[in-house]
């Protein structure tokens, strides 16, 4: 007997990917998304916290020069709410279309306790004045 393409394990199969790429005829490939940003469930007000996993549906929706635009839809996992997250090239930055509100975080070097850089001008006092130097040398120790 001869050997039949139709007959080989592998023929209409997607290699590597397998079950992900089920629906690949129709430009959805299943990925694992990892949030990038806090963000509160429209569903049931349930806090998702940066770096949860999701097993995702990412599709192209668009260009933006010569850039994509991807859309990343999956399940909350408190109460399989429907969640849709856009890139946004222009900004650099991801976007919550449905599903959740991010979560705005501001950070603030005094509240967090942060030392603070010395400006152009202290610097330049610091080089010019030996004294002044040691004595914030002495300061710091």
């Amino acid at each position: 007997m001869l050997f039949s393409p139709r007959m080989n394990a592998f023929n209409n199969s997607h290699g590597a990917l397998g079950s992900r790429a089920r629906k690949l005829d129709e430009g959805i490939l299943v990925i694992r998304f990892e949030l990038p940003f806090n963000a509160w469930c429209a569903g049931c007000g349930h806090l998702m916290g940066k770096g949860v996993r999701f097993n995702a549906e990412k599709q192209e929706i668009g260009r933006y020069h010569s850039t994509r635009v991807w859309s990343f839809r999956m399940r909350t996992p408190c109460c399989s709410t429907a969640l849709e997250v856009h890139t946004d090239p222009r900004n650099c930055e991801y976007l919550l279309v449905k599903g959740a509100r991010r979560k705005h975080e501001s950070y603030d070097a005094a509240q967090a306790g942060t030392l603070e850089l010395p400006g152009a001008q202290e610097r330049e006092l610091l080089r010019s004045d030996a004294l002044g130097s040691l004595e914030s040398a002495a300061r710091d120790a």
